[in-house]
């Protein structure tokens, strides 16, 4: 995630920015997972 020059993190959370960026991580934890376990069976 990039980070603006002087800017304030608070600004980052009051967008909604934070609540996408940890969705897509969800999204991303579980597709490996799924690929991991796929994998080892």
């Amino acid at each position: 995630m990039l980070r603006i020059p002087d800017e304030p993190p608070r600004r980052w959370f009051d967008r909604g920015v934070l609540r996408e960026v940890v969705r897509e991580a969800r999204t991303e934890i579980r597709s490996m997972a799924d690929a991991l376990a796929k994998i080892r069976k």
